[in-house]
């Protein structure tokens, strides 16, 4: 399930999938953006340790923003960027394992 986005960008983060793998696609709205958080993706089941998380972009929106899991913990990870987004929508497929 996903947070808003983060550093006072107002959007959405749709997430599709389970506590292994999904597709997040992130959509800022409105306003000024900062590079920092994007979103949060918090696990329906928490890890006994947290997992090794990984992203990869799946259009060029996210690929030219430099995205990266910025924390992982039990309960989720969390997706930053390195750019400052735009309102267009950044696309991921993550992987998540012990």
């Amino acid at each position: 399930t996903p947070d808003s986005p983060g550093d006072g960008v107002s959007g959405t983060c749709t997430v599709a999938g389970d506590d292994t793998a999904g597709t997040v696609t992130i959509t800022p709205a409105g306003g000024s953006y900062n590079s920092g958080t994007a979103c949060q993706i918090n696990f329906t089941t928490s890890y006994a340790v947290a997992p090794r998380s990984v992203i990869v972009a799946t259009n060029s929106a996210g690929a030219g923003i430099q995205a990266y899991v910025s924390a992982s913990a039990t309960g989720s990870f969390t997706i930053s960027f390195n750019g400052v987004p735009s309102a267009q929508a950044y696309t991921f497929n993550w992987f998540s394992a012990q």
